[in-house]
């Protein structure tokens, strides 16, 4: 898994992963490199890319979301301020609610 995982890659996984036509090595493939991408550093901001898309299939959404509420849990107090900040809006806007003024 590439340390900058690109939101295309991270799309066409969660494709696989989630369609009914997928043979099943295929997903298991693309779950083990999706479990892989989520752990990786550079996959915030395509996390937060798919999670922003009003194009992506809601299980690309979802997935991402859940992807980075798992980093920001584990990586509690990595993130800086403004990173942090920049999520929060993301997530509010992504969920239908409004968007939270800064601290």
């Amino acid at each position: 898994v590439a340390e900058n995982m690109a939101a295309h890659e991270l799309r066409a996984a969660c494709g696989a992963l989630y369609s009914p036509s997928s043979p099943t090595n295929t997903r298991q493939q693309a779950m083990t490199f999706l479990a892989a991408a989520a752990e990786q550093d550079g996959s915030w901001a395509s996390c937060l890319e798919l999670v922003q898309s009003t194009q992506d299939a809601t299980e690309t959404r979802y997935w991402a979301a859940n992807a980075l509420f798992a980093k920001a849990r584990r990586d509690r107090g990595g993130l800086g301020a403004e990173p942090r900040l920049q999520l929060i809006q993301a997530l509010a806007t992504a969920l239908g609610a409004p968007t939270m003024p800064p601290p």
